[in-house]
């Protein structure tokens, strides 16, 4: 079986190009898992930004990586996409597009501390201390009130080394401001029952993908 790829070069941009702030989870709310994530269970750590949906625990590369740390009661992601990948220069360009009203942010991550609790009779896991693995942009996350803050781009040009020609010429940058969405409005249901799952059988032991729900996947 024979296949074809195209393969990229020649990618210009400048320094701020390709670089995204997000809120990727809420802290101190019950989300569509069940959990409450309390202060200083994120603390600062640098990470990777997974392939669309989460689909770097099944084998896609990575799009990029970052940062992510706590601002008041939200988890933030600071990092930038691989712009001189396919993938990654694709996934850009899908996250501006989206944004701010549509895209959605989670996370993959390890549970290194946490506690059974109620929040208005209603049972959770309260999350203490977390290894965040990746961020991901995803169609519909089980965070709430995630949201990309500013994503930023440039002149980009991108050439098809098989046949020379430019593919993408453009400017790239979208400030997308830093209010909040209101809940409501987005039509997500922070109590909404979900299935939890693992990322794959080789991540069973390494890592936990936020969530799939069971008739419409949340991640």
């Amino acid at each position: 079986m024979r296949h074809k790829r195209r393969q990229l070069s020649g990618l210009k941009v400048d320094g701020d190009a390709g670089k995204v702030r997000a809120v990727f989870a809420t802290l101190n709310v019950r989300d569509s898992d069940g959990d409450v994530t309390r202060p200083g269970a994120f603390g600062e750590q640098t990470v990777r930004m997974s392939a669309h949906n989460h689909e770097s625990w099944f084998g896609a590369l990575p799009i990029g990586r970052g940062k992510i740390f706590e601002d008041g009661d939200e988890a933030i992601f600071e990092g930038e996409f691989f712009l001189n990948t396919a993938a990654g220069h694709d996934t850009f360009e899908v996250v501006k597009g989206l944004s701010p009203d549509l895209q959605e942010w989670s996370y993959g991550y390890d549970i290194l501390e946490s506690a059974q609790g109620e929040i208005d009779d209603l049972p959770v896991t309260f999350l203490d201390d977390l290894k965040v693995h990746e961020v991901s942009p995803v169609l519909l996350g089980a965070g709430v009130d995630t949201r990309t803050l500013e994503v930023k781009g440039s002149t980009v040009n991108i050439i098809d080394a098989t046949t020379g020609t430019s593919v993408s010429t453009g400017t790239a940058t979208a400030g997308v401001g830093t209010g909040k969405a209101d809940a409501a409005e987005s039509g997500k249901d922070p109590s909404a029952d979900s299935a939890n799952i693992d990322g794959d059988q080789s991540a069973d032991q390494s890592g936990r993908v936020r969530d799939l729900l069971t008739e419409y996947p949340r991640h």
